[in-house]
């Protein structure tokens, strides 16, 4: 797909992103603490989506004195690649959007469509990677600049997952 192709599905808000906060581990269609529609072109969904993820996020006590400000739970430069490559990534010829949920434990990014070019979960462990959006990736300032491991996973053609689940720490209870 070209990059006015894709510009023209943005611009007509066929794309965007779901954002869910829920309350526990689960998914509960009928509960949930908050939830927004991010559309706009694609540095917009990226901010609003970043700025969702860190209003939910707690800062914990990391060992620091008391008077020390909390550390984010999620590091903020793992959302921003996680968010990037969402964007950047997804397949664009299906009309979905990507979905945000924020668990207690957790974050899940769900982008729409199959992992790109015949890659699979296999190779995403041992760092291969397969560009599906060449130009969009070309125009990502922070593409590639981060070195963030995640779990993929791709079961029976399911959307491509990317899950935060063993970033979140517990907080130091000593010091």
């Amino acid at each position: 797909m070209g990059a006015q192709e894709v510009l023209n599905l943005i611009a007509g808000g066929e794309t965007g992103i779901t954002a869910i906060w829920f309350w526990d581990n689960e998914i509960e269609a009928d509960s949930f603490r908050a939830s927004d529609y991010l559309r706009g072109t694609l540095p917009e969904q990226y901010k609003q989506a970043k700025d969702f993820a860190l209003r939910t996020l707690h800062k914990i006590q990391s060992g620091e004195g008391f008077n020390s400000l909390g550390v984010l739970e999620v590091p903020e430069i793992v959302l921003t690649e996680l968010l990037t490559n969402a964007l950047v990534h997804r397949d664009y010829f299906v009309k979905d959007t990507i979905k945000l949920y924020i668990f207690k434990n957790r974050i899940e990014i769900i982008s729409p469509g199959k992992l790109p070019n015949n890659l699979t979960v296999e190779q995403m462990k041992k760092g291969i990677r397969k560009k599906r959006n060449d130009i969009l990736d070309s125009l990502s300032p922070v593409c590639s600049t981060t070195k963030v491991q995640v779990v993929a996973s791709c079961a029976h053609c399911a959307p491509t997952h990317t899950l935060i689940s063993s970033t979140i720490p517990k907080p130091n209870k000593s010091g």
